[in-house]
């Protein structure tokens, strides 16, 4: 299988990459810079596409076969486009290319706050919040990636939900 990896060259996007690789698939790393993405091996390629250009990462997604996104902003705690855009533009680049299998690894929390289990909600969220850990996005920006989603068909749901019940067929 060939496997798109968007935010190739953060924490989450490295691991994927790598495991993909070890389990023999082939990998396209998109990635702003590439100069940052180190071990390039057999069966990697790298496309230099900024998720917020929609040409580019329909260009890069050409001949996979599935897209994995781990999108994320690092430690900044300005209000982003990305995961909302981002997203929108990956989906369509995946209708123009006819892919269909998307996997999105978010950064706990995603949704509003108040949905959040009573720890993260109390404990978790505001430790990181205080530390500049956690990147801000709104639950208006979260509502447009996830409209984006279910305007093509697919599912979008929090880490834990029915979505993922669905896909192992319990639901």
């Amino acid at each position: 299988m060939k496997i798109a990896v968007v935010g190739a060259t953060g924490r989450t996007g490295r691991q994927v990459v790598e495991q993909a690789l070890a389990r023999g698939d082939d990998v396209v790393a998109l990635v702003r810079h590439p100069e940052a993405l180190s071990g390039r091996g057999p069966g990697m390629a790298v496309a230099a596409a900024d998720v917020l250009d929609r040409t580019a990462v329909t260009d890069a997604l050409a001949g996979v076969d599935a897209v994995v996104s781990t999108l994320g902003v690092g430690t900044s705690r300005q209000p982003t486009t990305v995961y909302s855009e981002g997203i929108a533009n990956i989906l369509q680049a995946m209708d123009a290319h006819g892919i269909t299998r998307l996997a999105v690894i978010s950064a706990v929390p995603a949704g509003p706050r108040a949905e959040q289990p009573f720890l993260q909600r109390h404990v978790s969220i505001p430790i990181l919040s205080a530390f500049s850990v956690l990147p801000t996005m709104t639950c208006a920006g979260l509502r447009r990636s996830c409209a984006a989603a279910v305007r093509t068909g697919c599912a979008c749901a929090p880490h834990g939900s029915s979505a993922r019940r669905q896909r192992a067929g319990t639901a």
